[in-house]
Order: C-alpha cells, then structure tokens, then sequence
C-alpha cells in the first residue's frame, strides 16, 4: 500500500497540526509565564511583610508602593530586622547574607538554598530548621510553592 498526498492532503494535514497544537493549550514559556506572573502574587501575598522583593525589575507601581509600606515608618530601604534579602537565593549558603543577623540554627544549617531545600523549609520552615527566626506556618496551598520558586528563579535573571 502506497501513501500517496496530494498539495490538498498536506495543506490539509498541515491546518490540522496547527489547530492541534492550537488546541493543545499553551506553549512551555507561556507556562512558565503564568507561574512567574502567580508566584510574583504569592510573594505579595505572603512574603512582602518580611521581605524585599527579589527584584524591582518588572513591579508595577502598585506593587512598589506596597513594599513602601511594609517598611517601617522611618525606614526606606530594607532593614536588617526586616528579614533577609530573597535576591538571587537559589545557590546561596543558609545564614550567610551580609548584613542580616540569622539564627545560630540557620547559621549552623550546613545548608545550599536550591529549590529542593527551598521546598522543603517553605513547606515548614521550623520543621525543617528548629529554632529558626522564621515565623511562618508554611505554603500549603496547591501551586503556591512551584509558582514562588518559578517567580524566585525570575527575578534572580
């Protein structure tokens, strides 16, 4: 048995994987978008009272106001007792960022921040670090971990 295609057939087939890859949903970026674009969300939601921003790049005006304001009054840039700088995270040593004063549990924590050990603190940061100055229950909700950690990788680019 011979396939045989004519110019009408593969215009055909053409259109039809178009439309299937139309169909199929959104492409892997347009994926990674989205996450970026909920993980900025979460840590707006979640985050901002304790910490800076990794990145002003990209935040609307809105979102910077919102960080002005979780700053103490008298304050206007980031303070030590704030809480430490989430800028470029992943691959940072637990307990080293100058300028923060962390706990003898997160300075003794022998710990690379990659998005496994990231998970697992933010899941449960005094079960993964007993005795750790983060008082945080955790991210519990679906989607809210890979979407943070999506929005973390961005901002550090």
């Amino acid at each position: 048995m011979h396939l045989r295609l004519s110019l009408r057939s593969s215009t055909a087939l053409l259109a039809f994987v178009v439309l299937a890859e139309f169909i199929s949903g959104p492409t892997h970026s347009e994926d990674r978008l989205a996450a970026v674009t909920l993980g900025k969300a979460v840590f707006f939601n979640r985050c901002i009272a304790c910490h800076e921003p990794p990145s002003t790049v990209g935040l609307t005006k809105d979102e910077l106001a919102r960080n002005e304001a979780a700053l103490p009054a008298d304050e206007k840039e980031a303070t030590p007792e704030r809480g430490p700088s989430l800028a470029a995270l992943l691959g940072r040593r637990a307990g080293t960022l100058p300028g923060y004063h962390f706990s003898d549990a997160m300075k003794s924590a022998d710990l690379i921040w990659t998005e496994h050990s990231l998970r697992l603190f933010l899941l449960k940061p005094v079960a993964f670090i007993p005795k750790t100055k983060m008082a945080f229950n955790g991210l519990k909700r679906e989607g809210e971990m890979e979407n943070l950690i999506a929005y973390l990788k961005e901002a550090a680019k």
